[in-house]
């Protein structure tokens, strides 16, 4: 995945505008948005301003496991938002970061991931075994028989 600054800069301006607008809001107007898009109004906010940081890692890990974000949207549009919501409460984002990093997230995100069973029952329903080797295509179970 190639570095582009130019994604990073918009993607950064996006999310200073977001927190701009929420913060511009009133309180009843801030609970109603948070009530709309079924969010307790405190996970917005931090869903919003740790947006960019962990919007970036949840897809940089689905793309390790063969997950689309827009086809598990068109899917489930909450599972999407639930998956999003999860990654902005993590508190094991320099694992993932190294995971991603050395290349081993692929192979290591169930032990330490609050979105694995999540991500292994898509890869189940979009077609994809959880345990399926990349590579090979051979279910990780049988091999180590």
């Amino acid at each position: 995945m190639a570095y582009d600054f130019a994604e990073t800069l918009r993607r950064r301006l996006s999310r200073w505008i977001a927190v701009r607008e929420l913060r511009s809001l009133d309180r009843i107007q801030r609970g109603e948005l948070a009530r709309d898009i079924g969010l307790p109004e405190d996970v917005l906010g931090r869903l919003i301003t740790r947006g960019d940081r962990t919007d970036d890692q949840s897809r940089r890990l689905m793309y390790a496991l063969e997950l689309d974000m827009n086809k598990v949207r068109s899917f489930d549009s909450g599972v999407a938002r639930d998956i999003n919501v999860v990654c902005s409460e993590c508190l094991v984002t320099s694992r993932c970061q190294r995971e991603l990093a050395a290349g081993t997230a692929r192979k290591n995100y169930q032990e330490y991931c609050p979105n694995a069973e999540t991500f292994d029952a898509l890869r189940q329903e979009l077609g994809r075994s959880p345990r399926q080797d990349r590579t090979t295509g051979i279910n990780q179970s049988v091999r180590s028989a």
